[in-house]
């Protein structure tokens, strides 16, 4: 059975349910967000699931979009594989640019 809901019929219907530190993800990311093709997962899960992208034995920086040694990412204890989606060279440009916008503003 194929049936879907607009987004308000489906927000309602999310909201009506007691899904506390839950998300809602797509089973097939190629498809919409049909009644079929939803779950209910933790919300960190989900966070963390499209994210993982390992080829050949490196790790995907989301920053500088280029595919790295395990060894050149930063950890994160919050992600399965043990490693952070940015690079220890990108997440310390950002600490950097954080770090100083923060000063200016003071």
């Amino acid at each position: 059975m194929d049936f879907s809901l607009d987004k308000d019929e489906f927000v309602e219907w999310f909201m009506q349910r007691d899904y506390k530190g839950c998300s809602v993800d797509r089973i097939d990311n190629s498809k919409g967000y049909h009644m079929d093709n939803i779950q209910i997962i933790p919300t960190r899960r989900n966070i963390q699931k499209d994210k993982t992208k390992i080829l050949d034995g490196k790790r995907w920086c989301y920053s500088c979009k280029e595919y790295k040694e395990f060894s050149e990412m930063c950890t994160s204890n919050r992600i399965e594989c043990g490693t952070s989606t940015l690079c220890s060279k990108c997440n310390y440009a950002r600490k950097k640019d954080y770090l100083s916008r923060k000063k200016s503003s003071a």
